[in-house]
């Protein structure tokens, strides 16, 4: 089959293009993140997408007033996006190297045919 861009590519290859992007999207929906300010009173959590999921200030964090709390929510924000990304990151290259290792076995299992 002609995939425009990629060329002639067998229905194994296309196959194996569709388990490996359904096994990245399982895994990054698997990402989870957390970010924290104040000394852990502010938390912001982030999915393995790079999106906010969740903000949790804790009772006694609004104490510290509401321009303190403003810029918690951003410093944790900040820290969950960070950490999200670099999951993100080591996440597809863990991906890039199973599927580099899944085509060199099915080389070699095509060569000793």
């Amino acid at each position: 089959m002609t995939i425009p861009g990629l060329g002639q590519i067998s229905e194994e290859e296309m196959r194996l293009a569709m388990e490996f992007r359904q096994k990245m999207a399982e895994r990054m929906a698997a990402i989870s993140v957390e970010g924290t300010a104040l000394g852990g009173k502010v938390k912001v959590s982030y999915d393995g997408q790079g999106q906010p999921t969740r903000v949790e200030i804790a009772d006694d964090a609004l104490k510290q007033g509401e321009a303190a709390i403003a810029s918690a929510v951003v410093e944790a924000a900040k820290k969950a996006q960070a950490d999200s990304i670099v999951k993100m990151k080591q996440t597809m290259q863990s991906m890039q190297q199973e599927i580099a290792q899944t085509l060199q076995a099915q080389e070699r299992a095509a060569g000793k045919m």
